[in-house]
């Protein structure tokens, strides 16, 4: 995922833009939930990857 905080791969091409706005509004509602904990909240259609991704690119956009 440190490929995701560096900008090298862009996250719309590991997670779909519809996910990622769904995992983007749960992560501001539990800023410190793990992935286990978000996967349990948004059920199996999402996928350890995307969900990880999705936590890579929200950090990333914290910094910049």
């Amino acid at each position: 995922m440190e490929f995701i905080a560096t900008g090298e791969v862009d996250i719309n091409t590991l997670v779909p833009a519809e996910k990622l706005t769904v995992i983007l509004k749960l992560l501001k509602e539990m800023p410190e939930a793990t992935s286990g904990t978000l996967r349990e909240k948004l059920g199996d259609s999402y996928s350890f990857g995307e969900i990880k991704a999705a936590i890579a690119f929200s950090r990333k956009e914290e910094v910049s």
